[in-house]
C-alpha cells in the first residue's frame, strides 16, 4: 500500500458499547464479520481531534485542523482486526465532501468544537455538536499521568486496530491500514454524555442515549500514517 495521508489523532474520547449482533448485520461488509465477545458486538463513539493533515504530502489551507466524531463497529477479516464507520461527523465542507464522494464514506457536515480544560491534577476533553437546534456534548475528565494499557485489558483492545473496512461506490469492500505507535491513555475519572443519537446518527441508535459504555477510555494519540485503500 502506497502512503495517502499522514496526520496528528489526538485526545480520542473512546467510549464502547455493547450491543447485539443483529443490529450490525446489515451494515456489515461483504466479506466480513463481526467481533464479538461473549456473544455480543460493540459500536464505538470516538470523538477526537484531528491535526496536521497533509494527503500525498500536501497540506490543504484551513483544514489542517478540526474535531471529528464517528460512530463505528468493530469487524474482523480472519486475523484483521478494523473498524467500520456507521458515520463520521466533520465541520469542515470540503472534507464532507471529497470524503463521501471519492472514498463513500458516510460524512456529515455539522458544527463542532473542542475544550480542554486543566485542573490540579486533571484535566478535562469536551467535544460539542449542534445538531437539531440543540447543543450536544461528551466530556472526560482524567488524571495526567499517561500509561500504556496491558495487552490484556478491553482499553488496549478497543483502541489498537491497524485496518479499517468499508463499501466503495461499486459495492466492493475496501481495505486501507492505519499506523501509529502503541498508544498511551489518561486515567478516566469521570464520563458525561449530553448526545442526542437519533438525531446525529438515526433513530436506530437512540437507545445508546440511555446506555453506559462497556469501556472508556481517554487515548493521548500520536502521528498516524494512513495507508491507500484496496479492494479485499
Amino acid at each position: 500500500m502506497a502512503l495517502f495521508m499522514t496526520a496528528e489523532w489526538r485526545r480520542l474520547i473512546n467510549l464502547t458499547y455493547a450491543v447485539e449482533p443483529a443490529l450490525l448485520q446489515p451494515h456489515l461488509p461483504r466479506g466480513l464479520a463481526l467481533d464479538v465477545i461473549d456473544g455480543k458486538a460493540f459500536v464505538g463513539l470516538v470523538p477526537f481531534s484531528f491535526e496536521k493533515i497533509c494527503l500525498r504530502g500536501y497540506r490543504i489551507p484551513f483544514h489542517t485542523r478540526f474535531p471529528e466524531i464517528n460512530l463505528r463497529f468493530y469487524v474482523r477479516h480472519g486475523d484483521r482486526r478494523g473498524v467500520v464507520f456507521l458515520q463520521e461527523c466533520a465541520p469542515k465542507a470540503a472534507v464532507v465532501w471529497l470524503a463521501r464522494k471519492k472514498y463513500n464514506e458516510p460524512y456529515r457536515k455539522m458544527r463542532m468544537q473542542e475544550t480542554v480544560r486543566m485542573g490540579t491534577g486533571s484535566f478535562s476533553v469536551r467535544q460539542s455538536i449542534w445538531c437539531g437546534g440543540k447543543k450536544n456534548f461528551v466530556e472526560v475528565e482524567a488524571g495526567l499521568n499517561a500509561f500504556v494499557p496491558a495487552a490484556h485489558t478491553h482499553d488496549h483492545y478497543f483502541k489498537e486496530l491497524e485496518f479499517g473496512f468499508g463499501s466503495g461506490h461499486d459495492g466492493k469492500t475496501k481495505l486501507y491500514r492505519v499506523h501509529h505507535p502503541a498508544w498511551e491513555i489518561f486515567p478516566v475519572q469521570r464520563v458525561q454524555v449530553d448526545l442526542d443519537f437519533a438525531v446525529i446518527f438515526g433513530k436506530k441508535w437512540a437507545f445508546l442515549s440511555g446506555e453506559k459504555p462497556f469501556n472508556a477510555a481517554l487515548v493521548k494519540g500520536s502521528a498516524v500514517q494512513v495507508y491507500d485503500i484496496e479492494d479485499l
